[in-house]
């Protein structure tokens, strides 16, 4: 059988051969959500191990902004919020579109919001170095609805026996997604941490439509490129 060891370092540690020790029968999964963006870090991967397999978990990227700016609403720290209530919604609203727009009305695309959310230009850089079959992009949206089918995925891709089943996940009403019966224990249901599955901050239909009409064509290039029909 296949363990997994999964560690999860900042951006700035990555790969100075600092990952534990493993056994034959070990694999170790290595994760950020910093690591897409970041210039020098599909160099630097690929010196460390040009054999490496890469997971990437992608959603609608307006939803990704908005989830991203809800997170940081509830931190107490972040200059793009401070100051503001997390409960309430209209004003936290309004600071974002004032963040997603400039002054004459135009994308503010420097902002992370937007960085991040396109998927294809990153792609394109961890392409330079790795070649597509060694880079699974799993569909997030679908994550969150049908675990048990992106695991899967990841089962094979790894070339891993099958070892989750479609009753080791749990729906949790409260928190909206899925929960993780462990095989080991079966009493025993993990779950993501407690900000996981937060209300997010209301965002009004033509500040979407604008962020869809942005997005669409990254998100188009990408499936092209993949070769698959578009997640969302």
């Amino acid at each position: 059988m296949n363990f997994l060891k999964i560690r999860n370092f900042k951006t700035k540690l990555i790969f100075r051969k600092i990952l534990p020790v493993t056994k034959k029968d070990e694999i170790i999964i290595e994760k950020s959500t910093e690591y897409l963006d970041v210039p020098d870090v599909p160099k630097r991967v690929y010196e460390f191990n040009p054999k490496m397999k890469l997971i990437l978990i992608v959603i609608n990227p307006v939803k990704r902004a908005i989830s991203y700016f809800t997170h940081r609403l509830y931190r107490p720290t972040g200059s793009d919020i401070s100051g503001y209530d997390p409960d309430k919604y209209d004003s936290a609203s309004q600071r974002f579109e004032q963040i997603l727009f400039d002054k004459n009305g135009t994308f503010s695309t420097s902002r992370s919001y937007f960085i991040r959310g396109m998927y294809v230009v990153h792609y394109k850089k961890w392409l330079k170095y790795f070649p597509k079959d060694q880079i699974l992009i799993l569909n997030g949206e679908n994550f969150v609805k049908n675990p048990y089918e992106e695991i899967k995925k990841v089962e094979v891709f790894l070339n891993l026996k099958q070892f989750f089943l479609k009753e080791n996940f749990i729906f949790n009403k409260s928190k909206g997604f899925y929960c993780l019966k462990n095989n080991l224990n079966e009493s025993k249901v993990e779950c993501l941490q407690k900000d996981k599955g937060r209300t997010h901050i209301f965002v009004r239909n033509e500040v979407k439509a604008k962020l869809n009409t942005f997005f669409k064509p990254y998100d188009n290039e990408l499936f092209e490129l993949i070769q698959q029909k578009p997640f969302w």
